[in-house]
């Protein structure tokens, strides 16, 4: 994956986001939405020289993510997963605010 994700980021990353959105292989979704966040979102020193997201990749996987949600359907594992990836995509955007508000519509 260490080799993928240096010489073949783009391919890796859409194979991520290709698995979580996928109705097949829900055992596979929590660990590949760690593998994203780790290798994309969570800002690591030894990711730093390879290739970033851009801010139009953050927001679009920010919509993508939000539209695989399934309060109803998925297990607490996945949905926590997915929201770490959404924090860490509203970290990237500044866009805190934005957070909280959609948190206060879901609250209420």
């Amino acid at each position: 994956m260490k080799q993928m994700r240096a010489e073949q980021a783009r391919a890796l990353f859409a194979g991520l986001v290709e698995v979580i959105e996928s109705a097949g292989n829900p055992e596979l979704k929590p660990i590949t939405c760690l593998l994203l966040k780790k290798y994309y979102l969570d800002g690591r020193a030894e990711e730093e020289s390879l290739e970033q997201l851009t801010l139009d990749d953050i927001s679009a996987l920010k919509q993508r993510i939000k539209g695989t949600l399934n309060f109803e359907a998925e297990p607490m594992n996945l949905l926590r997963r997915k929201a770490e990836i959404i924090c860490k995509l509203h970290k990237k955007e500044e866009s805190y605010g934005e957070l909280v508000q959609q948190m206060g519509q879901l609250a209420g």
